[in-house]
């Protein structure tokens, strides 16, 4: 299965983001954002529905949003479907792990795996037992 990613958030958020991972992984990602609400005004609703619209019968689009329950993400919860999904707390370490994992996986377990990978990304790095001590930096 073929994935198309749309990074949709408030301002600029999704722009950075996606600059952000076609430097890592190269411009020619399946990757577009969408900043809402920002000067101009993109109609994420339109754009995530020409996506969706756009899909050949083997690939899955994967809506990403800033934060769940935000203007954003409850815009775009009705065109949720099958090919369509609609995941919140969009991260460089989920968009990332989405852009990398084995296509011929069920879409179910890719995102599953992604949401996985995100989670164990958030560190809180004051916890750790450091190897260096700050003379080390």
């Amino acid at each position: 299965m073929r994935l198309r990613i749309l990074l949709v958030s408030h301002s600029t958020l999704a722009s950075g983001m996606a600059d952000t991972a076609r430097m890592i992984m190269g411009a020619n990602i399946p990757l577009k954002a969408i900043c809402a609400y920002f000067d101009p005004p993109m109609d994420a609703l339109r754009i995530a529905k020409e996506s969706q619209n756009s899909l050949d019968p083997d690939e899955s689009l994967i809506i990403l949003t800033d934060v769940f329950g935000g203007s954003v993400n409850t815009m775009l919860m009705p065109i949720m479907r099958e090919n369509t999904r609609l995941i919140a707390g969009m991260n460089l370490a989920l968009i990332l792990s989405l852009l990398t994992q084995d296509p011929d996986m069920p879409l179910d377990q890719i995102i599953v795996n992604a949401i996985n990978d995100a989670r164990t990304g958030i560190v809180d790095c004051t916890k750790l037992d450091l190897l260096y001590s700050e003379e080390s930096f």
